[in-house]
Formats: structure tokens, sequence, C-alpha cells
């Protein structure tokens, strides 16, 4: 697949609900929280006899503390303003493979090493299968992390990203795949708190399409003004055929 095409869109009129992307806290306390958990682990670790014993404490420690590089990715999908979309195809809003592909792979497979490193620490040791809250808490972490990883190649079955075209819109990784047609579409809006934001697609039977900003990688107040213009002017459609010359109007529209 070609890489998409990041570029900014510039929209003079702001939608009334519009948001502000809500971003990483603007303090460090929370990196120094997951910082020192991590080193306790390792120090853990370091005090346990077996190799494995102590590998699988530091591993979880190392798990924790790819926590930070992991959010910073998460959140550098949140910029204003910005579209990413495919190159010479119809309007499709692309996520940032990185955060949503790569990123909680490699993420959730740390998540099963420590587990695993339990296991062989407990088959290999002479005491045999001990259960104690240690093989609990490994067992639960390294399994939910299998089970979501598990989740995520299965939806890499699913179209990526949001297509929009002249029919109505689909596509979307996540709990369900979104198919609707624009006389299906009631109403478009964007919704936030303090933590989160999406675009919030809502059809005629009251059913709301919530979709978060890392699956379409672009900002929703954008892409619900996008939406909004050709849902508003069926007789434009035609243009989404192609993405760059759809946004090109819609800026044009709101100069």
């Amino acid at each position: 697949m070609k890489r998409p095409v990041k570029r900014h869109v510039y929209l003079k009129s702001q939608r009334p609900d519009h948001a502000p992307l809500p971003g990483m806290p603007s303090s460090s306390w929370w990196k120094f929280v997951i910082v020192l958990v991590s080193a306790i682990l390792v120090f853990v670790g370091f005090q346990m006899d077996g190799a494995l014993y102590s590998a699988s404490f530091a591993s979880l420690g190392f798990v924790l503390l790819m926590t930070i590089p992991y959010v910073n990715v998460a959140n550098g999908a949140r910029e204003s303003r910005i579209v990413r979309v495919a190159r010479q195809e119809p309007l499709r809003f692309l996520p940032r493979r990185s955060a949503m592909v790569w990123w909680p792979a490699f993420y959730l497979l740390l998540m099963v090493i420590p587990g695993a490193l339990r296991v062989a620490a407990i088959l290999t040791s002479d005491d045999g299968f001990v259960t104690g809250p240690a093989t609990i808490l490994f067992a639960v972490i390294s399994g939910t992390g299998l089970a979501f990883l598990v989740k995520l190649l299965w939806d890499l079955r699913a179209p990526e990203g949001l297509t929009v075209t002249p029919a109505g819109l689909g596509g979307v990784r996540g709990a369900r795949t979104l198919r609707l047609a624009w006389e299906n579409l009631d109403a478009v809006h964007v919704s936030s708190s303090k933590s989160r934001i999406s675009l919030d697609l809502v059809s005629t039977d009251g059913t709301v399409s919530t979709i978060a900003p890392g699956y379409i990688g672009s900002d929703p107040n954008v892409v619900a003004s996008i939406i909004e213009y050709f849902r508003t002017h069926p007789k434009d459609r035609h243009h989404l055929a192609d993405g760059e010359e759809a946004i090109q109007l819609v800026e044009a529209a709101n100069a």
C-alpha cells in the first residue's frame, strides 16, 4: 500500500462542535512513576534465584517502561488541522500504521514474553508447578497481551481507514466495519472530553458510529467538516472520486 499523503487543511469557519485535540498530561509525573516501578521490578528480579525467574521480572519491567514511547506514538497521531489521505484514490482517511499496527503489535508481543519466561522457569524448576500471586499476575498480563495481539491480527482483514465515496462511507478497523449510505446519514458530530475525542456518525435510525481519531489518522474536526459538506451537497459528490480534489473543494467553500 502507498504511503498516505499528510496535508494541512485550512477551513476558515469552525464547526459549532469544534473540539481541541486532547494530548498527553503536561506534567511528567506519570513517566516518573512508570520508570520507578520498572526499576523496582528489575531490582526484584535480580534478587531472585534462577536466571529465568530474574528474566521474567526484568522483562515485565521493560514492558512497563515501553508504555512511555507507546503513548508518545499514539498521541503523535493527534495533530490539529492535519489529515492523512490515500494517494491518487477516492477520498480515504488513513491511520498512521506505526500508531495503529506496528507499535501495538510490538507492545502486545512484549506482554507475552514475561509469562513465557515464567512458564519456562516453572517447568525447569526442581520445585515443580507452584501457583502464587506472581504466577497469576504473569498469566493475566501475558494472556491479555496474547488475546489482544490475536485480535489485532484478525482485524487486519478489514479495510483500513475511512473511505468516503459518492455512494457513502465505509471501512474503519475496530469492533465492526462501517457501511453507511449517504441517504442513511442523518448527522455528523465531534464529541470530546478531557482525554478523548471522536467522530460520531449518526444514522437515520438513531444509531451512532463512533470513530476514534487513530483509525482515520486525521483531525476529527476537519473530517467532520468534509463529510458534512458532501452530506449537504449531494451534487458535488462526484468529486469524491479524487480525494485531493474533494478536499480542495471543501477548502474553497470555507475560504
